[in-house]
């Protein structure tokens, strides 16, 4: 296999399938229903641009970590992309992580963006700020808030809905792609640590390719499979072989 990194493997099958759905994703109505969303290549690929694209307002620049906590969501793979596409590194936390365990995580990645999930996620976060003086500067959340909800002192409160949805000038969204290497840093796995803190395990596009394609290879996969994943690996299998990615919101 020739290796290329992770965001010009998307750009490639992207540009190949960017009719075909790339992730189905099940929630519930408001009626108790089961919906089924589905999202193309094609419709992945703007949002990724765009979310890049805000990373890039942030500040952010190649090599820096940027970390996602929360429950699964179709919207955590849009940010995995866009964090890749910028030659930054994912920090995936686990959503029961604990409240030692996220300080742990976020001091020693010098994160300073971080994704989460809701109301929930960000109480647990305030209370670690209120403790361990962490360098984040900026929170992007999936639900929306109340007006009673206090603004964090120095930090941004973005709400994912509301930034997705406003209309970018063209000039801001930059056309440049970022030099990225096979061999630079793709994500940092965070792994339960013998002695109680998590053991953290950066890992290049290179290395996250060579376990998918075995992978890819070993599961047998085939169009027009439908695989279920909950982690960042469903991203790159489906980039890898095409195939259309099944998530459960939970």
């Amino acid at each position: 296999m020739s290796f290329k990194s992770i965001p010009d493997l998307f750009e490639i099958k992207a540009a190949k399938y960017a009719k075909v759905n790339l992730i189905s994703e099940k929630g519930e109505s408001l009626k108790g229903k089961v919906v089924e969303t589905k999202f193309t290549f094609a419709e992945i690929k703007t949002e990724v641009k765009k979310l890049k694209s805000i990373l890039e307002s942030f500040g952010h620049t190649k090599s820096q970590a940027i970390a996602i906590w929360s429950h699964n969501s179709y919207r955590w793979l849009v940010a995995d992309l866009a964090i890749m596409s910028l030659g930054a590194v994912t920090v995936g936390v686990h959503p029961e992580a604990s409240d030692v365990e996220l300080a742990y995580i976020l001091k020693t990645t010098q994160v300073q963006t971080i994704f989460i999930y809701d109301r929930k996620f960000l109480n647990k976060l305030e209370r670690v700020l209120s403790i361990h003086k962490l360098g984040i500067k900026n929170i992007i959340i999936n639900s929306n808030l109340s007006a009673a909800d206090d603004p964090l002192p120095g930090i941004g409160m973005h709400i994912w809905d509301s930034i997705m949805s406003k209309d970018m000038d063209k000039s801001f969204i930059k056309s440049e792609k970022v030099n990225i290497n096979i061999e630079d840093p793709a994500c940092i796995v965070c792994t339960a640590g013998t002695e109680g803190l998590p053991k953290l395990i950066q890992l290049s596009h290179k290395a996250l390719l060579n376990v998918i394609n075995d992978s890819v290879k070993s599961l047998g996969l085939s169009s027009p499979d439908v695989f279920f994943s909950v982690n960042s690996f469903a991203i790159i299998t489906a980039i890898v072989t095409g195939k259309q990615i099944g998530r459960a919101h939970v």
